[in-house]
C-alpha cells in the first residue's frame, strides 16, 4: 500500500515543484490530490489493526499548517505551502514533523544561494517542501526514532 501512495505521491511532488519553479504558483488540484490520498490513508488505518490512530493524521495537518498559515498571514509565503503541508501532514500524520524541517532548512539554504547569486528575494518554496515530504514519507520514523534517541 505504501509503495501505491509514493507512485501517486512522488510525481505529484515532481509537478508542483516544477509548476512552482515555473508560475510561483502550486496547483490546487495537487494539494488536493494529496489530501485525498491522506484520507484514504486515515481510512485505511482505522481498517487496520496497530496502524496509526486516525487523530495523529488530524495533529499532522494542524500541527504544520497553523504555523505556515501564520507565515503567509504575515507575507512570509504563499497560500499554496500552507495548503500543501496541511494536506501533507494529514497523509503523513507526525511524521509531518522532520518533513517540514528538512523543506524549511533546504528552503533557508536555497534561499540564501539564491539571493547571493541573483539578488532575487522570492524563494519558490515549494521543491524544498516536497524534498522534506519526500524525506519525511520514506524515512520520517526513522528520523524521530533517531532524533528522541538522543533524550534517553
Amino acid at each position: 500500500i505504501e509503495l501505491a501512495f509514493a507512485v501517486v505521491l512522488f510525481p505529484l511532488l515532481v509537478v508542483l515543484s516544477l509548476n512552482d519553479i515555473d508560475r510561483m504558483e502550486i496547483p490546487y488540484w495537487t494539494s488536493i490530490s494529496i489530501g485525498v490520498l491522506g484520507v484514504i490513508s486515515v481510512i485505511i488505518d482505522i481498517l487496520t489493526p496497530n496502524a496509526m490512530p486516525w487523530y495523529e493524521h488530524l495533529i499532522g495537518a494542524v500541527i504544520i499548517s497553523v504555523p505556515f498559515a501564520i507565515l503567509t498571514f504575515l507575507g512570509a509565503m504563499g497560500g499554496g505551502d500552507v495548503h500543501l503541508m496541511a494536506a501533507a501532514g494529514l497523509l503523513l500524520g507526525w511524521k509531518i514533523v522532520p518533513a517540514a524541517a528538512i523543506g524549511i532548512i533546504l528552503g533557508a539554504l536555497g534561499g540564501i544561494v539564491l539571493k547571493l547569486i541573483t539578488k532575487n528575494n522570492q524563494i519558490k518554496f515549494g521543491p524544498f517542501l516536497s524534498v522534506g515530504i519526500v524525506v519525511g514519507y520514506l524515512f520520517g520514523t526513522d528520523i524521530i526514532n533517531w532524533y528522541l534517541s538522543f533524550i534517553k
